[in-house]
């Protein structure tokens, strides 16, 4: 009996026959089913097509996974079935049916716009069949990633990681850049840094006090044995820091819920704000993440980053590492958090720890630097024709 990833597959197939016979126009699509909320890469492309020429059309739909709400989905994902089978360049920021389960139409133009900068964890084939990963069943009815032209890596060092995550060879992995690395950039500029920091400052005066700040922005993590494993992790870190000497700032992922009010009230140099973790790193010291390309996004804007890992053995497991932060000779990273705690508040030891890792994110992105919106743009524009 067909999966019903297959029906829908077939649902979809149907949907977009007569759709096909529409004419293509000189159109920009811009998809996702990630979030209903404009990312920034999205944003800041959405912008640069229409400075380098603003007669071309670009559409955005943009929906929240299906877990959100099947009738909602399936109405978001005919619109972006629509769009993409009539418009001549589509872009995508993750893994969309719509995209990767119809046969893509002559004479179009599919961008993978992935939405990390890079890859610590293992993604897409890289794990299948694991509990973290896809089934083999689902991405073979799924037809997951099938069938983009052009890979946007933000780095040559995800390349390696991105042919065997997506399936394809590497001529298919661009590594322009994306557009948000561009904000990144900025901040490593002292002086748009001092800007920054000023007016996260003046709404959070704490952040002024002299103390060491250390932003902890861990990746989202479900499944059995993770139960209020955040209220776990930030409790280990806040009794592990001199309580004079931190600021500890706690962004976590949007999914992953939030620290109680009593763990603020018992620490109260432990703060909490909302995950917009490129307006922290201006204030940031150090951070400190996990398996997050969120350790490669501080990098980027000059901040070193250390690992905080007591799951890292279930990690190395599902879905698997890329860049093992343990083992790394270039990065720190440890399952303890006392140890951490020390290396954070030893001023030489932190320094030498940025010196490794910023020369670590260097050769990961090396020979890309500031202008990956504008390299993008150009790309689709040239797709898009005249």
């Amino acid at each position: 009996m067909p999966s019903k990833l297959a029906l829908f597959g077939t649902a979809l197939r149907i949907a977009a026959a007569p759709m096909g016979l529409l004419p293509l126009r000189r159109r920009v699509a811009m998809v996702s089913r990630q979030s209903s909320k404009l990312s920034r890469d999205y944003e800041l492309l959405r912008d640069e097509l229409a400075t380098l020429d603003p007669t071309l059309e670009v559409a955005v739909a943009l929906t929240e996974p299906e877990t959100k709400g099947i009738a909602p989905f399936a109405a978001a994902m005919l619109r972006q079935l629509w769009l993409t089978r009539t418009s001549r360049v589509t872009v995508t920021d993750g893994y969309n049916p719509v995209v990767s389960i119809p046969a893509r139409r002559q004479g179009t133009t599919v961008f993978e716009l992935w939405h990390a900068v890079g890859a610590v964890k293992r993604f897409g084939y890289q794990c299948l069949d694991t509990p973290a990963g896809r089934t083999s069943a689902d991405a073979r009815d799924g037809r997951m990633h099938q069938g983009y032209d052009v890979i946007v890596a933000g780095g040559p060092g995800a390349k390696d990681a991105y042919a065997e995550a997506f399936g394809y060879l590497q001529i298919a992995i661009a590594p322009l850049g994306l557009p948000h690395m561009d904000d990144l950039y900025s901040l490593a500029d002292p002086a748009a840094r001092l800007a920054a920091a000023e007016q996260l400052t003046a709404r959070h005066p704490w952040m002024a006090n002299g103390r060491t700040t250390v932003l902890y922005a861990p990746t989202l993590r479900k499944g059995p044995g993770y139960d209020g494993w955040l209220e776990r992790y930030v409790t280990a870190l806040a009794k592990a820091c001199p309580t004079d000497a931190v600021n500890l700032v706690v962004a976590a992922h949007p999914l992953s819920g939030r620290v109680s009010n009593d763990l603020l009230d018992a620490h109260p140099f432990v703060h909490q704000l909302a995950r917009r973790t490129a307006e922290l790193y201006c204030v940031a010291d150090v951070v400190v993440t996990d398996y997050s390309a969120v350790a490669l996004e501080a990098g980027l804007a000059g901040v070193p980053a250390l690992f905080y890992v007591p799951d890292v053995e279930a990690y190395r497991s599902s879905p698997g590492l890329n860049i093992d932060p343990v083992t790394d000779p270039l990065l720190f990273g440890t399952t303890d958090a006392a140890e951490l705690m020390a290396h954070v508040t030893d001023a030489g030891l932190l320094a030498q720890h940025a010196g490794d890792y910023l020369a670590f994110v260097a050769d990961y992105f090396k020979g890309v630097g500031p202008g990956a919106t504008a390299r993008v743009a150009r790309e689709v524009l040239a797709a898009a024709g005249n």
